[in-house]
């Protein structure tokens, strides 16, 4: 595939035909990924480009079904009951959370919650790390993906802490269990090129790899990567503007209904497309699909001056 330096010979419908390989990849890779013939499953790219909305929407057309037993609700037993078992735990599920599709997990996540979604989804299920790199680098929770991820029949991810940590306790996660649960992992980090360097540097070095290094390489050596090949922000534009346009991402959008009262027309839309594709580089921070619907939200609120007010709002 092209790099950065090539773009300058390619037309945005190269780019764009660059990118919409790597999605079909992409589409490929899910269906093995739900039907757990790949597992895990990485997908590499920039966030705010949909990675996530594709991962929801293909995990509920396929049916899947997860559980979320940080969503479900949990009763506490009963004194008698306490006093029957001699133990506070396990908790009374008064209401266990299933939901259509894939559970997918941000960056506000911690590897005891990690475990009990492992634990809650054991039987089947789809988990999704979104754009979590530091649950990746957590050597623990690098080590329960690379347990649950192993090439056999029969898969035991162990967590020791399951009989220390309260959450886990009133969960009733078990400190040892098998799985059968398919994991994706949306991030923009290239992980292979990532554990060949510190190799390099810890061989250059003469000291030990980082902790969770040997764990990626694991992983690695078993699944399935796709890169999105949106590396740079011009291929991130391109896409953008076409994912907009494929979708009518603002000229039928719920939420500019809801948030401004009305979407944009075809014109307005495309002025939009046109004051980015114009002032990328002036940007404050990455371009993503957010950034439309930011800029769309100034044209309806500020009609007459959008473009002025744009540039106080999103400019360095």
């Amino acid at each position: 595939m092209p790099n950065i330096v090539d773009e300058e010979f390619l037309s945005d419908d190269d780019i764009l035909n660059i990118v919409l390989d790597a999605e079909k990849q992409m589409e490929e890779a899910l269906e093995d990924s739900i039907r757990r013939r790949i597992n895990p499953l990485i997908i590499k790219g920039p966030p705010g480009t949909g990675k996530s909305k594709a991962i929801e929407i293909a995990t509920k057309q396929a049916g899947v079904k997860s559980i979320d037993f940080l969503a479900s609700t949990w009763t506490k037993p009963s004194e008698d009951e306490v006093k029957q078992t001699g133990s506070s735990y396990p908790y009374h599920c008064d209401h266990l959370k299933e939901i259509d599709g894939a559970l997918i997990r941000g960056s506000d996540y911690s590897k005891w919650a990690l475990a009990a979604d492992l634990y809650a989804n054991r039987n089947g299920g789809v988990i999704c790390l979104d754009d979590n790199d530091a649950i990746l680098m957590d050597v623990d929770a690098a080590s329960l993906i690379m347990k649950a991820t192993e090439q056999t029949a029969t898969r035991t991810v162990g967590y020791a802490k399951a009989n220390s940590t309260h959450e886990l306790l009133m969960y009733g996660v078990e400190p040892s269990f098998e799985v059968n649960t398919s994991i994706i992992i949306l991030t923009n980090m290239d992980m292979r090129a990532m554990v060949e360097y510190e190799k390099r540097e810890a061989e250059k070095k003469k000291k030990p790899l980082k902790g969770y290094i040997n764990r990626w390489a694991a992983m690695l050596s078993r699944s399935s990567e796709v890169d999105l090949q949106m590396n740079s922000p011009r291929s991130i534009r391109v896409y953008c503007e076409h994912k907009i346009r494929q979708v009518g991402m603002l000229t039928n959008s719920p939420w500019l209904e809801k948030e401004y009262g009305r979407c944009l027309t075809e014109e307005e839309s495309e002025k939009c497309l046109r004051w980015i594709r114009l002032n990328q580089g002036r940007l404050s921070g990455p371009l993503d699909l957010r950034t439309y619907n930011k800029l769309a939200g100034i044209l309806i609120s500020r009609p007459d001056t959008w473009e002025q007010s744009a540039g106080r709002r999103l400019f360095n």
